[in-house]
């Protein structure tokens, strides 16, 4: 991965005949912002694959607009067994030709177990991940601090399918810091490691994203003594690089992905290639809803799972 060229188009100027879409539908716009373009711009699209959290459902003039395409939804439980025995229930023909993965709206553990289902089952798959940037986050309460994407107590897992290599001693643990402290407080608890590396997003979708993680990661970085490490929020492949070159390979690591689905996408990839690094991560019964505001930019970025 480090060493091949990598490719970022901007949903817009992406004109590829596509088989199947895959995304997740929430109360956000940007849940089916790629939906929407595919069908202004009249792309060949077969199939639909939608992950259903909630109760959330398609507006009027999209379900008209589709009606002629083969529509399957997956309800997301709390169980990552029953997700996993539903990919794997799928037709085989949903993932010929180009796939496009929208991770907009997937959440982390949900998102991973998808790419892990790819790999495994199909690894020649032509497979294309979009994002949409969000203009800005929901802060209900007060600025920078009041920013929540659950409710309720949080359980830390281990990520079904990356538990990297059974007995192993304690390693390094890569934290990638989100706007929640409490988050990554939880993962420091819950996790046995050597020495903690932390990770913030620079430069971030915008320059404020960065400060605010560091203000609300203040009490764990206070009692941090080795220097921070930074990776841009939206490039997966920078992420992937710099795993690369920190974690040993007779080591492995052990890898929280606390920050943007596009740094955990990178995260994911890398432990993809390496079966000694390990994937934690904190998840809660229940999460809010509509957490980000309108849509700044839409990228589309290829993956290789063929390695």
């Amino acid at each position: 991965m480090s060493s091949e060229v990598y490719s970022i188009l901007e949903l817009e100027k992406c004109d590829t005949d596509i088989n199947t879409l895959l995304f997740a539908l929430e109360d956000e716009r940007r849940s089916i912002r790629c939906l929407q373009y595919l069908i202004e711009k009249k792309h060949s699209l077969s199939n639909i694959i939608i992950l259903q959290y909630g109760t959330a459902s398609l507006p009027t003039e999209i379900e008209t607009a589709v009606k002629e395409i083969n529509l399957i939804t997956l309800d997301v439980t709390d169980n990552p067994v029953d997700f996993v025995t539903a990919l794997r229930g799928l037709e085989d023909t949903l993932w010929e030709g180009n796939v496009f993965a929208d991770i907009s709206c997937i959440k982390i553990p949900e998102m991973f177990s998808i790419m892990k289902y790819f790999k495994i089952s199909n690894n020649k798959i032509k497979l294309s991940v979009v994002y949409s940037i969000p203009y800005d986050y929901n802060f209900s309460n007060e600025p920078f601090t009041s920013y929540k994407s659950y409710v309720g107590d949080l359980t830390t897992y281990e990520l079904l399918g990356y538990s990297g290599i059974s007995g192993e001693k304690e390693n390094d643990l890569f934290l990638f810091m989100g706007f929640e402290g409490a988050m990554a407080l939880k993962i420091t608890e819950d996790t046995a490691y050597n020495s903690l590396i932390l990770v913030n997003n620079s430069p971030s979708f915008f320059p404020k994203y960065k400060d605010i993680s560091v203000i609300n990661n203040y009490q764990l970085m206070a009692n941090q003594k080795n220097n921070l490490y930074y990776t841009p929020a939206d490039n997966p492949y920078e992420t992937y690089n710099l795993l690369d070159e920190s974690i040993s390979k007779d080591n492995g690591a052990c890898i929280a992905p606390l920050s943007t689905k596009l740094v955990a996408l990178g995260a994911c990839l890398y432990a993809l290639d390496n079966e000694n690094v390990r994937v934690v991560y904190p998840v809660s019964r229940n999460y809010t809803l509509a957490n980000t505001v309108e849509i700044y930019k839409s990228f589309v970025y290829s993956v290789d799972l063929s390695q």
